[in-house]
């Protein structure tokens, strides 16, 4: 007989179940650490998963499933592929990931090195190897990617914003955002008001 549902003092869990069904034999790192990126497109698949888990249409609820099984396929590619990268590379993302979780945080070069440890002048060179930017550039273009996000929600205002994320005053956010993005953060709050599902200025 199958189940489809559990039901106790009112509440109710609906059942899906979740194949691994690998077409030879597959070695889950189970005890392998990985950094998992918060971007926008696995933001996207996530809110599609919590849709689709939601519908009233079981066809939807099995895809939602799909949806995950496809997820949790990706994190142990990823895990198995980060088991081969070289130490330092996985240093510097485990740095990384340490960063965005504490963007709120006064960050010195210093202080990143210190979480390593290294010197300032070889975690220099490993940023440049693994990003492209230097400490600081890193740093300063992730905070200006979450004032991006913390502008579009609506009831921060540009002065809250670079507070929060430490900038020495509204100016000097101003200034630095304007440079990466190609307008003011005013833009964004003035955008959000007039259309609140797309808050990005068009150029």
């Amino acid at each position: 007989m199958d189940i489809h549902s559990y039901h106790c003092e009112g509440l109710v869990w609906e059942q899906y179940w979740m194949e691994f069904t690998p077409t030879s034999m597959m070695d889950i790192p189970v005890g392998q650490q990985s950094v998992i990126y918060n971007g926008e497109v696995y933001n996207q698949e996530l809110t599609e998963v919590a849709e689709l888990i939601t519908s009233p249409e079981a066809i939807k609820n099995n895809l939602a499933v799909a949806f995950l099984t496809k997820i949790i396929y990706q994190w142990i590619c990823l895990m198995y592929s980060d088991g081969k990268k070289d130490p330092q590379r996985r240093q510097i993302e485990k740095l990384i990931a340490t960063l965005h979780a504490s963007l709120q945080q006064r960050w010195s070069v210093a202080d990143m090195a210190a979480t390593i440890p290294c010197s300032e002048a070889w975690l220099r060179r490993l940023f440049l190897r693994y990003t492209g930017k230097t400490p600081k550039e890193y740093y300063l273009n992730a905070r200006l990617d979450l004032a991006l996000s913390l502008l579009k929600q609506q009831g921060n205002s540009v002065g809250e914003v670079a507070d929060t994320l430490n900038f020495f005053d509204s100016f000097h956010f101003s200034k630095a955002f304007k440079h990466k993005f190609g307008y003011a953060p005013s833009a964004v709050l003035k955008n959000t008001d007039q259309h609140p599902t797309d808050a990005s200025p068009h150029n």
